[in-house]
Formats: structure tokens, C-alpha cells, sequence
């Protein structure tokens, strides 16, 4: 199925990690209507960089697509596009994803996914079980972890036809550019919780709920540090 606008999610988050926070594009891989075998690649591309060089260095992954939950577990998946719905578990495990670097050299690890694994899907449900949700188990996060996602539960994500985004990823880019990114965690979830609650409600009669988990050693520092640091 369709996800509109998640390419170009991707597109402008790319250009703010480089020009809003400096980050050189030679660092930045970035994937467009990825299949299973190009995003496995890049994951493992990810792994032996932070191997070689991990060591106290930020990692940041986005992603804007389509999530499911498997039906038996509840575990959230990414689809890639070569994925079916009804094959949930032919997909990227968010939580071996985040398991696997999480055990490599690193800073923090910031993981900002547009996606809801409800099986709703963002336009359409991915699967043709209309009426038919799951509500999602909470991966466990690495200490130095964080995980914001655009919806909580089994609600789903709105796409935002007249920004042309993701209704999370532009209230994100929005909050970001108006702060130059200087803005803690706290700060910026309470902030992305509440324009996107009230975004979602007044233009689409929707609930949207942005979730965000943190690691133990960033639970005490989130009204400090930011979402993306060096």
C-alpha cells in the first residue's frame, strides 16, 4: 500500500540533520522505497561503522513507512516494500533492530519513526481486515536509547495532505526549525504531544497520540539534552 509523503519525510529530515545540525552527508544513508535485502544492508553497514568508530558518536535512524505488529507476539515491524502485511514477520523486528545496535560502540541512539503498528496504516489498512487492531508491546530500549514514534497504542497515523507529511513528521520539522534545534527532549515531546493531539483532532477528527520511551540513563537527563546531539 501507498504511504503518501513518506519519501519526502525522509528527504527533509535528511536535510535538517545536515544543515540544522551540521551533520556531513557522507555520514547520512538514506534509503528510499526500501526492500528487506537494502534495508538488512544498511543496518549491517550501520553496525560495522559503529564497530570501527562507534565510540561516543550520536547515531540517529528515521524512518517514515508502514508498521505492522505480528499477531501472535504483538511485537512492532517495519514493512519494507517488497513486505505483504499478511507476512509481518518477514520484516524489520523493531526490536531486534534496536537490540542489535544497542550492543554496539556508541553516544546515543535516537530512533524517530512516522509509523503506526496498529495495522491501520497511514492512509489505508495495510491489510484487508478493516476494524481489526492490535495494540503493540513496548520494545525494550539500550540505556543511552531513545524512542519517539508518531502514535501510541492502536491509533493511527495521520498524513497531512495540505503540508504534504506525515502530520507527526511536520509538526517534528516544524518544532525543530522554530527552536534551531535547541530544545531539550522533554521539551520537544511535550510540545510535538500536544500540536499534533490538536492538529489531528481539528483537521482530521482523529486521536494522535507521539509516544516516546527512554533509555535509564537518559530518563533523568531529558530536560537537558537534546533530541539530536553532535
Amino acid at each position: 500500500s501507498n504511504v503518501p509523503f513518506a519519501i519526502r519525510d525522509a528527504e527533509v529530515f535528511k536535510n535538517y540533520l545536515h544543515k540544522l545540525y551540521g551533520m556531513p552527508l557522507e555520514n547520512i544513508d538514506f534509503l528510499k522505497n526500501a526492500t528487506f535485502g537494502e534495508m538488512s544492508q544498511a543496518i549491517s553497514r550501520l553496525e560495522r561503522l559503529m564497530e570501527l568508530d562507534g565510540a561516543d558518536n550520536d547515531i540517529v535512524v528515521f524512518y517514515s513507512g508502514h508498521g505492522m505488529p505480528e499477531e501472535t507476539t504483538k511485537e512492532p515491524f517495519l514493512i519494507p516494500v517488497d513486505i505483504n502485511g499478511t507476512n509481518v514477520s518477514q520484516g524489520i523486528a523493531l526490536k531486534n533492530l534496536m537490540k542489535r545496535l544497542s550492543e554496539k560502540p556508541h553516544g546515543r541512539i535516537s530512533l524517530i519513526i512516522d509509523a503506526c503498528f496498529s495495522g491501520l496504516g497511514k492512509n489505508e489498512p495495510l491489510v484487508g481486515l478493516k476494524g481489526i487492531t492490535i495494540k503493540p508491546v513496548n520494545p525494550e530500549l539500550g540505556n543511552n536509547m531513545l524512542l519517539l514514534s508518531s502514535s501510541s497504542g492502536n491509533e493511527s497515523s495521520v498524513v497531512d495532505q495540505e503540508n504534504k507529511h506525515g502530520l507527526f513528521t511536520y509538526q517534528l520539522l516544524k518544532i525543530l526549525q522554530e527552536t534551531e534545534g535547541n530544545i531539550s527532549i522533554q521539551d520537544l515531546y511535550n510540545t510535538l504531544r500536544k500540536d499534533v493531539g490538536i492538529n489531528a483532532i481539528k483537521k482530521f477528527d482523529k486521536i494522535q497520540t507521539p509516544a516516546i520511551l527512554l533509555g535509564k540513563n537518559l530518563k533523568d537527563k531529558a530536560g537537558e539534552v537534546k533530541i539530536i546531539g553532535h
